[in-house]
C-alpha cells in the first residue's frame, strides 16, 4: 500500500523544518510526517465512533456487538496501523469496507486514493 501523493513543500527555516504536505481524502493538506501516539489515538477516537454509529444504524446489531466485531476486523487492524494511513478515508468508506469484509471476507481499497 502506497501513501498519498506529495503535492507541495514548504520550508520553515526559523523552526529548522522542511515539511511536505499531503492532500487527504477530505481535501485538507496534512503534514507529511508521522503522528505521535497521542495524536493518532485522539484521531481514532473521532473516527471509530462514527463507524460504529453507521454499523448500528444500518443493521440490526446492537452497539456492543458492533464494537466487538469492528475491533476484531481487518479494517480496524489496518486503521489502527498509522503507517498505512487508512485514517485518511472517510468513516462512511471505512464502514463500507467493513461491510464488504463481513459479507465476502475481503475488501479492496478504492483506486482513486492512489494507495
Amino acid at each position: 500500500m502506497k501513501g498519498p501523493e506529495t503535492i507541495d513543500s514548504f520550508d520553515y527555516p526559523e523552526r529548522g523544518e522542511r515539511n511536505s504536505f499531503l492532500f487527504d481524502s477530505f481535501g485538507i493538506e496534512v503534514p507529511n510526517r508521522s503522528m505521535n501516539a497521542n495524536q493518532f489515538s485522539a484521531l481514532l477516537t473521532l473516527i471509530v465512533p462514527e463507524i460504529i454509529r453507521l454499523i448500528t444504524e444500518n443493521s440490526s446489531m446492537d452497539e456492543s456487538t458492533a464494537v466487538s466485531l469492528f475491533y476484531k476486523s481487518r479494517v480496524y487492524a489496518d486503521l489502527s496501523d498509522e503507517s498505512l494511513k487508512v485514517w485518511h478515508y472517510r468513516p462512511r468508506l471505512l464502514y463500507e469496507l467493513f461491510q464488504d469484509e463481513l459479507t465476502t471476507g475481503s475488501y479492496t481499497y478504492p483506486e482513486e486514493a492512489g494507495w
